[in-house]
């Protein structure tokens, strides 16, 4: 493992494997309640042990992120971690030790950077790991018009949704983007569900062998876990998986006391018109025909919910 100083005990979960080959980074908890990511993770690790390296081709880097929200099992503490670092769309979003999650980010932007450094961008890959409080499907979340990582999402049998920049434009997975990674966001599942930690578990073992961090001549377990995961992931989507594109964002302002109906799940289809939440002024309608996505069944948040658009699957880019 490799050593750093100057970085919050807890932070780094791993490091293994080679810095000459292609580097894989995975993050977890940049939201502090969703954990399952991190179980996730730590169950890939353990499958390796006792000797991690031995498997690898190439370097496996894991962090967590917002540690202080995840002590106190909360989203945030002051800010939402994914809405604030640096991008190109948002660059004036300044640093101040006065918000707990402008320091995590900091330590996180230092160690992103060290990483990049050190391996060249086309050896750069990332996955950065989520829940939702609604149920859901597992699914990918890219930039749009980006053929060439759209490509590299499709080997994984899930749905895409592409378009989340344009409507928040300071997450990490954006900021990795913009820093040269491959590699995407993944909605596990619904936050408490178990089915969060095996999705995301079958897709850490596909990401290694995709990425081709895992060692050539893979061991009967290791092999044993990668037609695991292929057929896990397989089984969460009924016939080939769709691409969607963001159309529509509801803002929260923290103070509108906004409620989504019950019932809803990501990807559930609603009719223009159609009430799916309220708040102080009354009803909330579905602006547009469009399938439902990250409908706010916590207290913390600031998007109420998305619609997305299927699009043709035969479609390169969005």
């Amino acid at each position: 493992m490799n050593t750093y100083s100057s970085i919050s005990k807890g932070r780094i979960i791993a490091d293994h494997g080679p810095v000459g080959g292609p580097l894989l980074l995975v993050t977890c908890l940049i939201h502090g309640n969703e954990p399952a990511g991190e179980t996730a993770i730590r169950q890939v690790i353990e499958a390796l042990e006792p000797a991690p390296s031995d498997h690898l081709r190439g370097r496996v880097v894991v962090l967590r992120g917002n540690l202080q929200a995840a002590a106190n099992k909360s989203r945030y503490i002051e800010a939402d971690l994914n809405r604030i670092f640096p991008t190109v769309v948002a660059p004036s979003i300044e640093s101040t030790h006065m918000v707990s999650e402008f320091q995590e980010r900091d330590e996180l932007i230092s160690l992103i950077e060290r990483l990049a450094e050190e391996h060249p961008v086309e050896e750069r890959y990332f996955v950065d790991l989520h829940t939702t409080s609604s149920e859901t499907l597992p699914y990918l979340s890219l930039p749009s018009g980006n053929e060439r990582l759209i490509k590299f999402a499709r080997k994984f049998p899930l749905h895409i949704v592409s378009g989340f920049y344009r409507y928040v434009p300071g997450s990490i997975d954006r900021y990795l983007h913009e820093q040269g990674f491959t590699g995407f966001a993944c909605e596990g599942g619904q936050h408490s569900r178990d089915a969060a930690v095996t999705s995301m578990t079958a897709l850490f073992w596909m990401m290694l062998e995709e990425t081709g961090c895992l060692a050539p001549g893979a061991s009967i377990a290791d092999r044993s876990s990668l037609d695991e995961a292929h057929a896990v992931l397989d089984g969460f989507v009924v016939g080939p998986p769709k691409v969607f594109e963001f159309t529509h964002r509801h803002a929260l302002n923290g103070n509108e006391g906004f409620v989504m109906e019950p019932g809803f799940a990501n990807f559930h289809e609603v009719k223009r018109d159609e009430i799916i939440a309220r708040d102080n002024n009354g009803p909330i309608r579905a602006p547009t025909d469009g399938n439902l996505l990250m409908p706010l069944y916590q207290t913390s948040g600031n998007d109420g919910f998305f619609l997305v658009e299927e699009r043709p699957a035969s479609r390169g880019s969005e």
